[in-house]
């Protein structure tokens, strides 16, 4: 049985981190059932692995590296896409009715990250969409701050490019 400091830690973390990685997920998935089943066993993992009295020293990256694990593993077990879905699904990313008076409206400018290379687009989105430090996604990406510092920066060019090359910006 978990000691109640574990029970409290794991309560705190569910309660600041359930919305965040829901979103972070659904972002992802783009199917709300799939998100709240990744989340739900992200955090049973966690609490797994706390339960059995293991240190987690960086929790939240702990957390969201569990969640990308199994986002990972979910998609490697999806069957492949039909080739007749593929031309609907091109035409709702690229709808003019997404778009009004060369205004962006947050669709859009999460279709325009699509542009980008995946390396990119997940940075651009751990950082500005789910709050991530560098630091934070240095340690999930295990690579040092400042290089990712550095892709992010880069990665924030590339995405202005677009949104200039696009005349919306």
């Amino acid at each position: 049985m978990p000691s109640k400091s574990v029970e409290s830690l794991f309560i705190s973390l569910f309660e600041l981190h359930r919305e965040p990685l829901f979103r972070f997920l659904l972002r992802r998935t783009e199917e709300r059932e799939l998100a709240l089943d990744l989340v739900q066993e992200s955090f049973h993992k966690v609490w797994m692995t706390l339960a059995k009295g293991d240190d987690i020293e960086y929790i939240k990256t702990y957390l969201y590296t569990t969640a990308i694990h199994l986002l990972i593993d979910h998609k490697r077990k999806k069957s492949a896409v039909s080739l007749d879905r593929l031309p609907e699904e091109f035409e709702q990313a690229t709808s003019p009715a997404d778009m009004t008076d060369h205004a962006l409206d947050a669709r859009s400018a999460y279709g325009m990250l699509t542009q980008l290379a995946a390396e990119d687009r997940e940075l651009l989105l751990l950082r500005y969409e789910s709050g991530f430090s560098p630091r934070e996604i240095a340690r999930l990406y295990k690579q040092s701050a400042n290089v990712i510092s550095v892709r992010l920066h880069r990665a924030v060019k590339k995405y202005k490019m677009i949104l200039k090359n696009s005349d919306l910006s």
